[in-house]
């Protein structure tokens, strides 16, 4: 609405009469192009000129499923510098047209038609106008196609490179190995043969995350029930119950339940498990002769 031919007294006329119709509703305008508007363009170079006879393919140094995502999402058609959009399809007999097509391998990378001032010629520039508010927010990478410099042109024509990206900058091909620091302490007391108590507490620590602390603490019943609760500072409580089936065989299972903002969308989750330990110690006889 902040274009030049734009007609807003019809919208106000618009807003007006359907506020009127129904007066019980609120109406939110999303600012979309109105704040967003001629804030820079994409300029492509052709690579190649495909000729199918009737239509002729230039194929550009840029990619619009990469590059220039709305134009295929939404779709639209990108306004071309020096260049009109063919709207009537029978006209393209008559008229020289070009079908603008991106360099991936992707059946649909394609935008078009237009009808170009000038003829254009391999290694001429393409420029698409007002692309930047959504080129540089949905930009992406594609088999090997590299993202799009980022640049100023000064009110004295010089151009400022602002920002040129590699393959490095992919931010998928960035990893990096954070160190992670543990701290667990805990004691198990004896309150008679058949209660044990044993709490317990570790708290985490990694580059970049808050420290997360665990508060624990485990009841041994009869040597053969475990059951215990835990606490979370990320707002997690934990329920667990376990039972020793045998000396090696053991079942269990555990609740957790999130207390923070999601819980009205979580309503916890639940896990069985079954744990056997293997004894592979071997028995050593010792002679008295070296006692």
């Amino acid at each position: 609405m902040t274009r030049s031919d734009y007609d807003v007294n019809h919208l106000i006329g618009l807003l007006k009469e359907f506020k009127n119709r129904y007066p019980h509703l609120e109406i939110i305008l999303e600012p979309g192009s109105a704040v967003g508007w001629q804030t820079g363009f994409l300029i492509s170079t052709i690579l190649d000129i495909i000729d199918y006879g009737e239509l002729k393919t230039l194929v550009v140094d840029t990619s619009f499923s990469a590059h220039l995502p709305d134009c295929l999402e939404v779709p639209y058609k990108p306004v071309i510098r020096g260049a009109t959009i063919l709207e009537n399809q029978e006209e393209q007999k008559s008229l020289q047209t070009y079908r603008i097509g991106g360099l991936t391998c992707l059946a649909g990378d394609w935008c078009g038609d237009y009808i170009f001032e000038k003829t254009p010629q391999s290694g001429d520039r393409i420029i698409f106008e007002d692309m930047i508010h959504y080129t540089m927010v949905k930009t992406t990478t594609f088999n090997g196609v590299n993202l799009p410099s980022i640049g100023i042109i000064r009110e004295n024509g010089n151009f400022e490179l602002v920002k040129k990206f590699g393959y490095a900058d992919t931010t998928y091909l960035q990893t990096r190995l954070n160190r992670h620091f543990i701290a667990v302490a805990g004691k198990a007391f004896l309150i008679n043969d058949n209660l044990v108590l044993k709490p317990s507490t570790m708290v985490r620590y990694t580059e970049g995350a808050p420290v997360n602390l665990d508060l624990n603490l485990n009841i041994l019943l009869n040597r053969m029930f475990w059951v215990g609760a835990s606490y979370r500072t990320s707002n997690d409580i934990i329920l667990i119950a376990e039972f020793n089936i045998t000396h090696y065989l053991r079942a269990g299972y555990s609740y957790d339940l999130t207390l923070g903002k999601v819980q009205k969308y979580n309503s916890g989750s639940h896990e069985i498990f079954i744990g056997f330990d293997f004894d592979i110690s071997k028995t050593k006889i010792i002679s008295p002769r070296f006692l």
